[in-house]
């Protein structure tokens, strides 16, 4: 990978206790990192010009009013593009948001903003500890030792390496 030996050394970077965060799912904890969290260190080790985000495709899943209460999903597919010397590194993410709120717009917003979001951190896990790609492994000791399944990875992330001259973040 063309990256700097600066932005290799950030992205093998151990993330701090203080940064991960966790929530009850489905009967299990889960541990993550904050969205701006994952942003601002993108900015930190790419550059504010040296990275970008597009949604690919955003669509609603679920919508149910029920009690004076909406509920609405959303699923999202997000591409990143980080300038690596003269290539572009290109992953991409998919992620899902929920959401519950008083009205219609406002589930919907939120729900679509948490999608983005969680494509956007899946994709840029694929860049490593910093990230937090280690904390997918919570639970499975497997995963844990680094011995994820190659279906597990490719099945939410994919890379595509091109010249920069094509492409532009």
């Amino acid at each position: 990978m063309p990256l700097r030996e600066e932005q290799i050394a950030a992205l093998g970077r151990k993330l701090r206790q203080a940064r991960v965060k966790t929530r009850q799912q489905g009967g299990v904890e889960l541990r993550y990192i904050e969205g701006w969290f994952a942003i601002s260190e993108a900015n930190r080790i790419f550059g504010y010009d040296g990275w970008s985000r597009e949604t690919l495709s955003l669509s609603s899943i679920f919508v149910k009013a029920a009690e004076g209460k909406f509920s609405a999903s959303y699923i999202a597919r997000v591409k990143i593009a980080v300038k690596a010397g003269s290539c572009i590194i290109v992953r991409e993410g998919t992620g899902v948001g929920h959401s519950v709120s008083e009205t219609l717009g406002h589930a919907h917003e939120l729900a679509a903003k948490s999608a983005e979001t969680d494509a956007t951190k899946r994709a840029l896990a694929t860049f490593g500890a910093r990230f937090g790609l280690e904390l997918a492994a919570s639970g499975d000791p497997k995963r844990a030792r680094g011995q994820m399944p190659a279906e597990a990875t490719q099945s939410k992330t994919h890379l595509r390496l091109v010249d920069a001259a094509d492409q532009q973040p």
